[in-house]
């Protein structure tokens, strides 16, 4: 009886096999990162877009001539105020008095955390 020669053929399976398998852990975690960075990016977006109507809704106090505790008076007449976006976050908006009108002057993002220098990178000083 002739003998089957089938170790070839059995290895390139299980290679094949096996990087298939490979290839298919390495898309779900990459999925899986990208649904992460997603809601991430999402619940940023909410909290920014949360804060903007917060102070859309103090610029129209402010239109209808009722200045809200939280509004700072500066010199020229200018107003200020922020609202919290996040712990790290804050955004902050300046309005200049105009023909007895108020104007945005300011409607900017903030960053109010602690800023802390990255030293990890040892960089060649030349000598």
């Amino acid at each position: 009886m002739k003998r089957m020669n089938v170790g070839s053929a059995t290895l390139v399976m299980v290679f094949s096999v096996l990087c298939l398998t490979i290839f298919a852990m390495i898309t779900l975690m990459t999925a899986h990162n990208d649904l992460t960075a997603a809601q991430k990016n999402a619940d940023a977006v909410r909290a920014y877009y949360e804060a903007d109507a917060e102070a859309s809704a103090i610029l129209a106090e402010i239109k209808t001539g009722t200045v809200p505790d939280t509004v700072e008076r500066e010199q020229g007449g200018a107003l200020a105020y922020s609202v919290e976006i996040d712990g790290n976050q804050r955004l902050a908006v300046r309005l200049a008095e105009k023909d007895g009108e108020y104007a945005v002057e300011k409607w900017a993002v903030e960053y109010t955390g602690e800023w802390k220098a990255d030293d990890t990178i040892e960089v060649w000083d030349g000598e």
